[in-house]
């Protein structure tokens, strides 16, 4: 639908489908419960402060987060994903192509492996007082993540073969073969120096 809002779920509702698709130009709203079968398609607006079951793969859209989401999150095809507030979460969150992941506000937590191979400038940004947590963070070759917040990896440091710029606190260590620059606070683990850095 092209309507300005195409579906709307409200807080205590809730929809089932095998598989859900959002197209390029379409709007769902969720304040409720939305369960797909499958990893939900976005390629439109998505908003939801509610519940969202069965994974999320937002290709190209916009999705804006809070709330729980269960299942595997992948963010590609220059989409923006950002974390308006609070999101439990239970599974990994997959950052490529020329895409952008934001965390505005909050704490996004109980991600199993954090990914993030974006080719954007900067593929994931966290704000000064939002929190983003994950068992594992592996930042690859070519990516770059900018913390202004607090950054943690919990079972083990932050794998960073690319480029981490945090004026923020980072919780986990560092494992780095790529760039780090840090004035901020570094909690933690290893820093294996195989970089320029200002720490």
């Amino acid at each position: 639908s092209t309507a300005a809002t195409g579906l709307s779920i409200s807080s205590g509702a809730s929809l089932a489908a095998g598989s859900v698709t959002n197209a390029d130009g379409a709007t769902i709203e969720n304040a409720g419960t939305l369960t797909s079968g499958s990893q939900i398609l976005n390629a439109g607006s998505l908003t939801s402060t509610g519940v969202i079951i069965g994974g999320l793969n937002n290709s190209g859209g916009q999705a804006d987060l809070q709330g729980s989401l269960s299942g595997a999150i992948a963010n590609q095809g220059g989409g923006t994903m950002t974390f308006t507030g609070t999101l439990a979460a239970n599974s990994s969150l997959f950052n490529a192509g020329n895409s952008g992941i934001f965390v505005d506000a909050g704490s996004a937590y109980g991600f199993t492996t954090l990914t993030n191979q974006s080719t954007a400038s900067v593929g994931i940004t966290i704000a000064n007082g939002a929190a983003l947590s994950a068992d594992e963070v592996i930042n690859s070759q070519g990516a770059t993540i900018e913390n202004n917040g607090v950054l943690t990896s919990l079972t083990g440091p932050i794998e960073n073969d690319g480029t981490l710029n945090s004026i923020g606190t980072i919780n986990g260590g560092v494992a780095n073969t790529g760039t780090l620059e840090s004035s901020g606070v570094l909690n933690g683990g290893d820093l294996y120096q195989a970089f320029a850095a200002t720490k």
